[in-house]
């Protein structure tokens, strides 16, 4: 209800623009409808993973892919098997709302009004079917699962077998002895594969995408959007990372039995550090390669950026700053989920600070300067904007770093013990 709501709330706004002549009657109805049928499916999809799954944050991430898939994947498989001339896949675009969005305007409804109405229905019937499927499912699913049978005699003679603990390999006895926390952290050893399963993922999309469309996928604001977007992935994903750590262990326990231990205050939190550097250094070290390599293949007049040279510096300057928000999202990251009340509140706070607090001043910047401009108008150019960002951004990254640090280093045992009471 409270997702409705919101939804509510921003038709009168869009009808603004239809009051105002900026729009047709028809557009004002097919963007609600779409918009409508599109927020109904993705509740939908998410109640029905919600239904069958035991975890939450597996339930967020299930189901935030399958809305992806549905949403993004498929129109952009209908999109990357049209080559040329060719028409896209309307069976891989049909089932996805965003189909239904992009044919709102009155110039290509007209082109194709039944694929607008197709598409709709189908989202609406695929809503349908997801919400029928998560209340036949709940009621099977919400108990606990009945006890298996008792085991024979030899049966259970080799589970006993099996239960004894197996002497420590010697990377773990290595990493207990450099930093038990470390050890604790490096078991979930999946998690490394995941982040390079989906720069892998990534890396395919962008090929196949690249086979279809050939040049035009090099364009300058193809190519700099792809990686933008790759880095904001990677940015939220080291935010939540750092941020879940501690919260979840103080409402778990395990971090006041950690601080009961003759370890240092120092030695838990730079485990979880040390681990995060472990986990995202190299994927973040290979995607910056990359995009390097595709920088130096597009320096020539013809390459992707056409010798521009600001599109160099906002490459390079994306760049800097993936590794310069990763890095302070691992510090302000571990702080939050010491002292907020739970990894929602601390994962939020960490973006907050590291991701829209540099935009914030970023555009505090622009206006302070726009005041001092005696002409009254300020367009200032591409490449001065650009260092603007990037020299914002990287101060406030430093400064949220460093104010992170010295709280870890003084008032970890502090906090840790006034939020675990």
């Amino acid at each position: 209800l409270p997702a409705v709501h919101c939804l509510l709330a921003t038709y009168p706004i869009l009808a603004l623009s239809f009051f105002i002549g900026g729009v047709t009657m028809g557009e004002f109805v097919r963007v609600t409808l779409a918009l409508a049928t599109a927020l109904g499916l993705s509740l939908s999809l998410a109640l029905c993973v919600s239904a069958v799954s035991w975890d939450g944050r597996k339930a967020v991430v299930g189901a935030t892919l399958l809305v992806l898939a549905v949403s993004v994947v498929l129109p952009f498989g209908g999109l990357a098997r049209a080559s040329g001339t060719a028409a896209p896949t309307v069976s891989l675009l049909t089932p996805s709302p965003t189909l239904a969005l992009f044919l709102v305007p009155a110039a290509d409804y007209a082109a194709r009004p039944t694929v607008f109405w197709h598409s709709l229905a189908l989202t609406v019937v695929m809503s349908g079917t997801a919400l029928g499927l998560a209340t036949l499912v709940l009621p099977r699913a919400w108990q606990d699962r009945p006890a298996k049978r008792p085991r024979g005699p030899r049966l259970r003679r080799l589970s006993h077998r099996g239960q004894v603990t197996p002497r420590p390999s010697a990377r773990d006895q290595h990493l207990l002895e450099l930093n038990p926390i470390l050890w604790l952290a490096s078991r979930g050893r999946w998690s490394s594969v995941v982040v390079w399963g989906f720069l892998l993922l990534a890396a395919l999309l962008w090929l196949g995408a690249y086979d279809a469309l050939a040049n035009q996928w090099l364009a300058a604001p193809v190519v700099l959007l792809t990686f933008y977007f790759l880095h904001a992935i990677l940015k939220l994903w080291v935010a939540w990372e750092a941020s879940r750590r501690f919260a979840e262990d103080r409402q778990s326990g395990v971090l006041e039995l950690l601080l009961c231990t003759p370890l240092g205050d120092e030695n838990i939190w730079r485990g979880w550090l040390i681990n995060l550097k472990r986990r995202f250094f190299w994927p973040i070290a290979v995607l910056l390669v990359v995009e390097f390599g595709l920088l130096y293949g597009g320096t020539t007049a013809t390459g992707w950026r056409g010798g521009n040279p600001v599109l160099a510096i906002a490459y390079l300057a994306g760049m800097g700053m993936l590794v310069a928000d990763a890095y302070a999202a691992s510090w302000v990251g571990l702080w939050q989920g010491l002292i907020a009340r739970n990894s929602t509140r601390a994962c939020l706070r960490t973006i907050v600070f590291v991701l829209i607090l540099p935009g914030a001043a970023f555009l505090g910047v622009l206006g302070v300067l726009g005041l001092f401009n005696p002409g009254g108008g300020f367009s200032p150019p591409l490449g001065l904007l650009v260092v603007c960002w990037f020299g914002v951004g990287y101060l406030v990254d430093l400064g949220a770093c460093g104010w992170a640090m010295s709280k870890l280093a003084d008032d970890f045992r502090q906090a840790a013990a006034r939020t675990t009471r």
